[in-house]
């Protein structure tokens, strides 16, 4: 045997790689539609206007997110007209009391699985894997009955603390 190694050949595959653009420009147009719009200063979903009549390239030029004019008016307005600054730190602070309560609670009940054995251990990891296979949508209603009917705290950061904990502990156990 010689010290090369022998490959086969790779064959282009130019109508898969087309695929492939195709894809990923279908899954990407979204994005551009939002960033075209975040830009173009405008406050309506349409970018461009359509005539009365229009014809396909009228449509065309609607549906492609270029915008006609350029403007940041849409990102000065955020930070000047609402109080973005403060949702970003209310935001920030519920993140962290979240993560904060989340670890600390998902790393003591995980050593407990792992490290020990004791009666329950193995009905107590079923239910936390059982609780994964149901869709956060599904603990919607059941959660602000107890927050906000029973705990009364609906309106407050605690609130919000106890359902996101609540909610991401199964899966970090």
């Amino acid at each position: 045997m010689s010290g090369h190694s022998s490959s086969v050949p790779v064959k282009p595959r130019p109508w898969l790689h087309l695929l492939l653009i195709l894809i990923c420009a279908i899954l990407l147009y979204p994005i551009f539609w939002v960033l075209a719009l975040a830009f173009s200063g405008q406050q309506t979903v349409a970018l461009a206007e359509l005539p009365a009549d229009p014809g396909m390239w009228d449509r065309l030029r609607a549906a492609t997110p270029i915008p006609t004019q350029f403007s940041l008016s849409n990102f000065a307005g955020v930070l000047t007209e609402q109080p973005f600054m403060n949702w970003m730190v209310n935001s920030l602070a519920i993140a962290a009391m979240t993560t904060f309560v989340g670890v600390a609670l998902s790393c003591t009940a995980a050593y407990a699985f792992s490290r020990f054995r004791f009666p329950g251990r193995v009905p107590g990891m079923m239910l936390f894997l059982v609780t994964q296979m149901f869709p956060g949508t599904l603990m919607l209603v059941p959660l602000y009955i107890i927050v906000a009917g029973w705990l009364g705290l609906s309106n407050s950061f605690i609130g919000l603390v106890i359902i996101y904990s609540v909610t991401a502990i199964p899966f970090c156990v």
